[in-house]
């Protein structure tokens, strides 16, 4: 059986808070998911699946079977799930808003980001998808939709 992987960017195009179920009693109600590794803020496999089931049954309607092939189908009267066809991975960081005088905010990213993506990236296709950051901790402004064009801010 062969294993293939895709990657996918996502871009949020609206606010977007993924809470990790836990409270800190602090000026935040609820804390977002992080890496328990890197610390930097993810989506976790679980809820990212549950969100793209929820926007293609939507789009496509619960009893399209493409639904259940893809993401399995839900166990009902006592019966065990099955597992879907796809496996899903977690939503990494790559790029965080930081201020700008010429804009309202920029994307940016820097090489801590950049080499936690490039070693997944590795592992699961054989390539980096970053080759152009240098070791500095610099800023660099993501290019929209290709991230892999990084221009230094």
């Amino acid at each position: 059986m062969s294993t293939k992987f895709q990657a996918y960017f996502i871009e949020c195009i609206t606010n977007m808070h993924v809470g990790s179920g836990d409270a800190n009693y602090g000026v935040v109600d609820k804390l977002v998911q992080r890496d328990p590794v890197t610390n930097y803020p993810t989506i976790h496999a679980s809820s990212m699946k549950g969100a793209l089931r929820e926007h293609f049954e939507k789009k496509w309607g619960k009893s399209n079977p493409s639904i259940d092939a893809i993401f399995g189908k839900e166990g009902r009267d006592g019966k065990d799930s099955e597992t879907g066809e796809y496996k899903f991975l977690s939503a990494d960081l790559i790029s965080i808003p930081v201020r700008c005088n010429f804009e309202n905010y920029i994307l940016a990213t820097n090489k801590p980001l950049a080499d936690d993506i490039n070693i997944k990236a590795k592992l699961l296709t054989g390539k980096p998808i970053f080759n152009i950051i240098s070791n500095s901790n610099t800023l660099y402004k993501t290019a929209y939709l290709t991230m892999k064009c990084l221009l230094k801010i």
